[in-house]
């Protein structure tokens, strides 16, 4: 144990590879860099409630750890700390926690749930990577971000607490938890990214709230035990495969504020039978819809929606296609609409009177970061009656 050159803070260096007990003493103030990496024996460690800072790696590859109690003077947890323990089984976060690292309990297969605390404001890159035997995560209330790949291939993860803060879920952030059952997104979320879900076939019903504004590429790709999906009337984009290969899924109703569809969103969607696209719809992707099996399409955008690419609705041509009173000539005549065999016009589809009390509540840049005041760029605003527009400033 050796006093930094200020004398003011005193790190822990390398230990004795065989030893099987290691108690840091209250005097110390941060565990250093690589400090336990790689003792293989090492079995219980005791940390001093002095300890504000657990450096990288500090205790990577310790293998025999069995559990870790993390006091409540500690403040960060570095990148990898605790990588590769494989028989960590238990982990407790002190409540002055801020930031957990990335990396930083990657690969702990034996660990079987997590509790994060309310001080954690965001959770890193692959955080929980490969924890194949996590069954649950809570997280806390001021967890702002789910970073990239947090919980991927947290395999056994069942179920899952989001805390009421949180506006981002990353990339990745839950690719291949295929056990995961149920999960409800808290009304604070402005994107999923790409991946989020990916192959999370256990899955069988998402409520997407007001808050979320777009669902990126790849999202919900293969949760082939949706059978229910709630979109929100916040959501202006629906990324390329964002749905596809969701194979029970028999109905869709795509909200009004929806702008576009990207390519191949609902493919392979086995048995979707019925389709509402909503009236903002300008824009559907490449095979949006190739390969399910629709019976029924409702559009009420009184111009057809441009379809990007050919076989939008490839497999599905001979279902009734139902449009708003007087679109009947523009549908018939317009790229892939003119396919169908069977396009009927419907009386009743109105555009919504608009509320003109409606004052704005919050405004977001294309990435879903809240903007304080209107910001160069596009903005997306949501409005206090629930609808959601998208607002160009030029300066």
């Amino acid at each position: 144990i050796l006093f930094n050159k200020y004398k003011t803070q005193i790190i822990v260096y390398p230990i004795s590879k065989s030893e099987t007990e290691y108690t840091i003493p209250n005097s110390v103030t941060k565990i250093g860099y690589y400090a336990f990496s790689g003792c293989l024996g090492l079995k219980d460690v005791s940390i001093g409630n002095s300890v504000i800072e657990i450096d990288e790696q500090a205790f990577q590859d310790c293998k025999s750890l069995a559990n870790i109690t993390i006091p409540n003077s500690v403040t960060t947890i570095g990148v990898s700390a605790f990588n590769g323990c494989s028989n960590l089984e238990s982990v407790t976060i002190g409540n002055s926690v801020t930031d957990i690292g990335s990396w930083t309990f990657y690969n702990c297969s034996k660990l079987k749930s997590i509790d994060i605390p309310n001080s954690v404001v965001r959770l890193e890159n692959n955080a929980f990577d490969g924890c194949t035997s996590l069954k649950s995560a809570n997280i806390g209330n001021s967890t702002i971000d789910i970073s990239r790949s947090t919980f991927k291939n947290c395999t056994s993860l069942e179920t899952v607490s989001l805390g009421n803060s949180i506006s981002n879920i990353g990339d990745n952030a839950f690719y291949n938890c295929y056990n995961l059952k149920s999960i409800e997104l808290p009304n604070s979320i402005n994107i999923i990214g790409d991946h989020a879900f990916y192959n999370c076939g256990g899955l069988t019903s998402i409520d997407i709230p007001n808050s979320v504004i777009e669902i990126r590429d790849y999202a919900f790709l293969l949760c082939n035990g949706l059978t229910k999906i709630n979109l929100s009337n916040s959501i202006y984009s629906i990324g390329f495969n964002a749905f596809g290969y969701c194979s029970i899924l028999s109905e869709i109703v795509i909200p009004n504020s929806v702008e576009k569809i990207g390519g191949r969103a609902f493919s392979d969607c086995y048995n979707l039978r019925k389709v509402t696209l909503g009236s903002s719809l300008t824009d559907i992707g490449s095979e949006a819809f190739y390969g399910c099996t629709l019976t029924s399409i409702v559009s009420l955008n009184m111009t057809p929606p441009w379809c990007n690419g050919n076989g939008v609705f490839e497999g599905s041509y001979d279902a009734l296609l139902e449009v708003p009173e007087g679109a009947y000539d523009s549908y018939s005549s317009a790229r892939e609409w003119s396919k169908f065999t069977n396009i009927q016009e419907i009386a009743g589809v109105e555009d919504i009177e608009a509320d003109n009390n409606a004052v704005e509540v919050i405004r977001y840049d294309i990435y879903g970061r809240k903007l304080s005041e209107p910001t160069m760029g596009i903005n997306i605003v949501k409005m206090s009656n629930g609808s959601v527009k998208k607002e160009y400033v030029k300066r």
